[in-house]
């Protein structure tokens, strides 16, 4: 099972990529997807032998304000629990790339 975490629930351009992501996962290698809203990140037990894909991984880890970060900080702790399994990648935007 792959575990592909992304803004699911907002339509931004992370989430219209996410959604390909998972199309051709599904279409090239016929894989079981979970699609987990990233919001609800914090409150999921990992179990072993699951994979795990964040998208966008610095969003998703951080956030995108200093205060988001002091609360996220405890999400990259119990992430790094399972990080054997975990991978990511971000993508470029062209809103505020600056």
């Amino acid at each position: 099972m792959l575990i592909y975490v992304y803004p699911k629930e907002k339509d931004v351009s992370f989430s219209l990529i996410s959604r390909y992501h998972i199309h051709y996962l599904r279409k090239s290698f016929n894989h079981n997807i979970a699609e987990v809203n990233e919001s609800v990140l914090d409150h999921i037990y990992w179990t072993p032998g699951k994979r795990i894909l964040l998208h966008p991984i610095l969003y998703v880890l951080m956030g995108d304000r200093r205060e988001m970060f002091q609360v996220r900080k405890k999400r990259l702790d119990k992430l790094m629990e399972v990080k054997e399994k975990l991978g990511g990648f971000d993508t470029a935007d062209t809103d505020r790339i600056s």
